[in-house]
């Protein structure tokens, strides 16, 4: 009852070719918002895992690593799992989905171990999700050295001081700074992680035990 596991992207199918249809992929998606043109900006999980790889297709692009607390990080993972099911369900009454009972798109990371994590602990279970956070921080950190465009902050440092921290972060990117007078950006910036509902996260202890190395390197 889950999607396909990990499977490594091998580096020699980047042909030429295909590395220009990515390419113009990206420029479509750029043009279908219209003048000016901007930077595509992605914030998606699924090529988390496939980062060199990124790299190579992109070799002038900004990483920006966002590291948030890890507890917090397993619950909002599961939440969103949550909601995609309960949506996919509701598509699948409707008719406007096929597939077959119980079987499921995963919004998870394809990191090697996800299969066994799912096999173990199940789709909706903090300790699938604090396994994936773990291996997201090992690998990221495995392979950062290497990146010449990398720029690391912590989630609860630009909510702490958000003018500081997207300022730097516009700044890494080589983008104009904001004036202060902006006042429509800043207000949006100020509304950063700014909720208006309440979150029942739980089984802190149980992503402590799994995440103890990683939560302790970065101060949690």
């Amino acid at each position: 009852p889950y999607s396909p596991s990990y499977q490594p992207i091998d580096p020699t199918l980047l042909t030429e070719a295909k590395v220009k249809e990515v390419h113009t992929t990206i420029r479509k998606a750029i043009w279908s918002f219209g003048p000016p043109w901007r930077r595509f900006f992605s914030k998606l999980l699924a090529p988390l895992p496939h980062l060199d790889v990124v790299r190579q297709l992109f070799p002038d692009a900004c990483f920006i690593h966002i590291i948030r607390d890890g507890r917090m990080t397993a619950n909002s993972m599961l939440k969103l799992c949550q909601r995609e099911i309960e949506q996919q369900d509701r598509y699948a009454i409707h008719g406007k989905i096929i597939r077959k009972s119980g079987q499921y798109f995963i919004p998870y990371p394809r990191f090697p171990r996800l299969k066994e994590y799912l096999d173990i602990y199940g789709i909706l279970d903090i300790r699938t999700t604090a396994h994936l956070w773990n291996d997201a921080i090992d690998y990221i950190d495995s392979i950062k050295s290497s990146f010449d465009n990398y720029y690391e902050v912590k989630f609860e440092d630009i909510l702490a001081n958000p003018h500081h921290e997207v300022s730097a972060i516009l700044k890494f990117c080589s983008l104009n700074s904001v004036p202060p007078e902006s006042r429509v950006f800043w207000e949006k910036i100020e509304g950063v992680g700014v909720v208006g509902h309440l979150n029942h996260y739980e089984g802190f202890e149980m992503v402590e035990e799994i995440c103890a190395s990683n939560l302790r390197k970065f101060g949690y």
